[in-house]
């Protein structure tokens, strides 16, 4: 479109095609964007042939030809011969507003009615995902990273109306919240995670934000969009000075008025002081002069239109103004670098304007969430995170809330059926729960404290944190993923009738750590985490996993838990009973000898720990009672056995399963014939 360009201008400056100002500096002769193009000229018969002579030349020297059909022409009020013209162009006549760019364009700024096509495209967006089951950090991730997206697009271009804030935040809130019973407020969610919120912005602070981006642009870019809205309102004044004006556009009226907002952000930092006025620039700290100084009138002075260079001699400051002896301080503090003059940025140290450093000086700032480092950390699970978060909040949909709101006529526990429902007792207090929590503790080796609230537990983990003890990751993984199994198991007993026994929790809760810890990306040169990252390798490698007093029913394992177990012998050692090969297995076939292996002694440990069924009693203990099921077939096994906190099954890396040191005198004592 090379060719297009030139001609036009060619025919604009030889009068072919007149231009629709008669400002130079407000001629804009046509845009282009991909295969879109938009022209600007007099409604007049002259330019209208100079338009169709191009076209006609386009057509012809570079082959490519508009569709006239598709193509349309839009007229000014107060424009006259309009079927005349628009025949000469053979195009039909359009009517404003219209879509272009995916965009209301109009002649007026537009209203709330004309961003009704953007609701209806992220309700439509929604009802796409509706189907879906997702869970609350997963619809909190999809309206952070596409719906705000849709809307960017939008308010980078116009300022929203109220009423469009409050329709968008309101189909937001609706589908983080499944449409039902909002348990936060949307502006609490919309807070920065530090603050004890989720992370989101709110639709008015991203505006504004946008706003400060505009103002920034017009004094540093010289791009078509700033050379226009210089030319059209500020007419060779200061930015902080031009006036505004009803009949003004909209997008200039918001600018206006956020001018105190962008003078507390930009200042002029001097080199040669020759591009700064003197008394409307805010190139001292505290602002502008003319701001400061109320008593002085430039004018009376005739200093009106001096620059900063006329009190600096010899790259010295140099006070022939009486009137600034009062700020002679704070002028002597700026040094001058003789270079040219530029704008600077205060919230960035780099002096360059950032989106999010706009955003946050627009926003309200909350007092900081003291927990925020034990919710949100390097290697957290979103949807864990979410959930630990709104249960130090208090502000998950228990049953003594519930109750309290009318919802439901009862607030027992479902875990326990014993007291009522409360987060403290959900998640420590009822037997289940602290069951889960005994395993942790004895699981990371700490003190086997007795905690009874959630943000007591949260405190312990955060001075972890503080003195950077070895286990203080994996003390804030456990703390998150134990909330978010037991919530789990507590809403799979209400809303599917299903059960599932502490120690299966308790599995699950350890096979998400293992895998967070695994897959957690770390800094590149960061040795303290590289080697706190390798000791919780070890760590949960070397660990016995301890239980209190369980008998498991052998009549309960599935078939395959018991294959390859028949022939298996122990040999006693001292520290350790080893479970090795019989000597049917020829042992210099490796393929034979680890699937006896897999399928024998690991499967069976494994099997027995997640695939046994459990009675729906408090205590859950059941016997385990099988001649032959774990010393084979030359011991014959006892009636019962109970495994405690001192005997406990494990496999270690040398693919043999052992049993941890036990004292002589209690190997059999456990072992009820």
């Amino acid at each position: 479109m090379e060719f297009w360009s030139v001609s036009m201008e060619l025919a604009t400056l030889t009068g072919n095609i007149q231009n629709i100002k008669k400002n130079k500096d407000l001629q804009v002769s046509h845009l282009l964007f991909a295969d879109d193009m938009l022209v600007f000229c007099r409604a007049n018969k002259r330019s209208f042939q100079g338009i169709n002579y191009l076209l006609e030349s386009l057509a012809n020297n570079t082959g490519l030809n508009i569709n006239r059909k598709k193509s349309k022409v839009f007229f000014s009020r107060g424009c006259s011969n309009k079927t005349k013209l628009c025949s000469i162009v053979e195009m039909s006549r359009g009517s404003l507003p219209v879509k272009y760019l995916g965009l209301p364009l109009s002649i007026n700024y537009p209203k709330a009615k004309n961003f009704f096509p953007l609701i209806d495209k992220i309700r439509y967006t929604i009802e796409g995902w509706i189907t879906h089951s997702l869970s609350f950090a997963g619809r909190l991730e999809l309206i952070k990273s596409v719906l705000f997206s849709t809307t960017a697009y939008w308010y980078s271009v116009y300022k929203f109306p109220q009423s469009t804030i409050q329709s968008l935040e309101a189909i937001f809130a609706n589908f983080l919240w499944k449409g039902k019973f909002h348990a936060i407020n949307w502006k609490e969610v919309c807070r920065p995670k530090f603050e004890g919120g989720f992370g989101l912005r709110k639709l008015e602070d991203l505006c504004r934000a946008v706003a400060l981006k505009m103002i920034w642009r017009m004094l540093n870019n010289s791009t078509l969009w700033t050379k226009w809205m210089t030319a059209r309102y500020i007419k060779g004044q200061s930015l902080w000075d031009a006036p505004v004006n009803i009949l003004d556009s909209g997008t200039w009226k918001h600018l206006t008025s956020l001018k105190s907002t962008a003078l507390s952000c930009i200042r002029k930092a001097i080199g040669n002081g020759e591009t700064t006025t003197l008394w409307f620039d805010p190139w001292i700290q505290e602002g502008r002069i003319i701001d400061i100084l109320h008593n002085f009138d430039p004018h009376l002075s005739g200093t009106e239109n001096w620059s900063v260079s006329h009190i600096i001699h010899n790259s010295q400051w140099q006070f022939s103004l009486s009137g600034l002896i009062p700020l002679k301080q704070s002028i002597l503090n700026i040094q001058i670098s003789g270079h040219e003059d530029y704008w600077f940025w205060l919230h960035n140290p780099k002096g360059k304007f950032s989106f999010a450093s706009a955003w946050n000086h627009v926003r309200t700032v909350y007092p900081k969430f003291d927990l925020f480092n034990v919710v949100w950390f390097p290697c957290f699970a979103p949807k864990m995170a979410c959930c630990l978060l709104k249960s130090l909040l208090n502000r998950l949909a228990t049953r003594d809330r519930l109750f309290r709101f009318g919802i439901i006529l009862t607030e027992d526990c479902v875990l326990c059926s014993g007291r009522k429902e409360s987060i403290d007792h959900l998640f420590f207090q009822c037997p289940f729960s602290a069951y889960i929590w005994k395993l942790c503790k004895l699981k990371l080796h700490t003190d086997d404290m007795t905690i009874h609230d959630l943000k007591t537990e949260a405190i312990e983990t955060q001075n972890k944190f503080k003195v950077k003890d070895k286990t203080y990751i994996l003390a804030r993984l456990v703390l998150s993923t134990a909330v978010w199994h037991i919530w789990q198991e507590r809403n799979r007993r209400i809303f599917h009738e299903q059960r599932m026994h502490k120690v299966m929790v308790f599995r699950r809760l350890y096979e998400d750590i293992n895998v967070l810890i695994r897959t957690c990306h770390w800094k590149s040169g960061n040795s303290v985490f590289r080697r706190l990252y390798e000791d919780i390798n070890v760590l949960i490698r070397t660990c016995h996993w301890k239980s209190g007093n369980i008998e498991f029913p052998a009549d309960s394992l599935p078939p395959h838990a018991t294959s390859g177990c028949s022939r298996e012998s122990f040999a006693s050692v001292v520290d350790r009973q080893v479970i090795g090969p019989t000597p049917q297995f020829d042992k210099s076939r490796s393929e034979e000898f680890y699937r006896l292996i897999r399928d024998g002694g690991r499967r069976l440990l494994h099997q027995l720990i997640t695939d046994a069924t459990f009675t729906e009693d408090s205590i859950s203990t059941q016997a385990l009672e099988k001649p032959g099921y774990l010393f084979g077939d030359h011991v014959e096994d006892p009636a019962k056995l109970i495994l405690d906190d001192e005997h406990w099954l494990n496999n270690d890396e040398g693919l043999l399963l052992y049993i941890p040191s036990i004292p002589r005198q209690h190997s059999l004592t456990h072992l009820e014939m």
